[in-house]
């Protein structure tokens, strides 16, 4: 990874933590209570229409710039930048998924600044997927960085994993030596 993009990525990380919520100019509807309801409700969508089966929500969401970058539920290495090879895998990704049978999102946390938002949620779903006879629990936790493009916010960072249980230090330490 380029000294360049890990220095984007630290900072992008630590944004979430010193961007104070603040209203953002007024431009439209740009109150950060309104935009953070307006992303949150994008943002199910898209999961509503990934988990059943189609990827192109998260797709219209996501930045198709070399800035976007992705740590998946499942782990493995960051796809850095948008590019037709991330749209196929993302497809296959979300074929995975049979089915939404519910679906909720929890808002923890939210900054807003005049370029960038933050929003930290947990995504709660029941699906059927792919090899599954019965439904299954899809919870993630979730943090997206949307950093506003002409008058659109895209997802530059998303990041989900599935640790909502709390681990102990010895649980989390076989995760990483599996």
């Amino acid at each position: 990874m380029s000294t360049a993009r890990i220095a984007t990525t630290t900072a992008l990380c630590l944004l979430c933590f010193v961007i104070p919520a603040t209203r953002a100019p007024a431009s439209g509807p740009r109150d950060s209570d309104t935009l953070v309801q307006q992303l949150l409700l994008q943002g199910e969508d898209a999961s509503r229409r990934w988990m059943n089966g189609d990827s192109a929500g998260y797709a219209n969401l996501m930045a198709h710039t070399d800035r976007l970058t992705i740590f998946g539920p499942l782990g493995g290495p960051s796809p850095m930048g948008w590019s037709e090879g991330l749209a196929r895998a993302q497809a296959a990704g979300a074929r995975q998924f049979h089915g939404s049978i519910s679906s909720t999102v929890e808002l923890v946390q939210s900054y807003v600044s005049d370029s960038l938002v933050v929003v930290v949620k947990i995504e709660r779903n029941k699906v059927r997927l792919a090899g599954r006879e019965q439904p299954e629990e899809w919870v993630e936790r979730s943090t997206e960085v949307y950093m506003q493009q002409g008058s659109e916010w895209k997802i530059v960072h998303r990041h989900s994993d599935p640790l909502i249980e709390h681990r102990s230090l010895a649980q989390t330490l076989e995760l990483l030596h599996r």
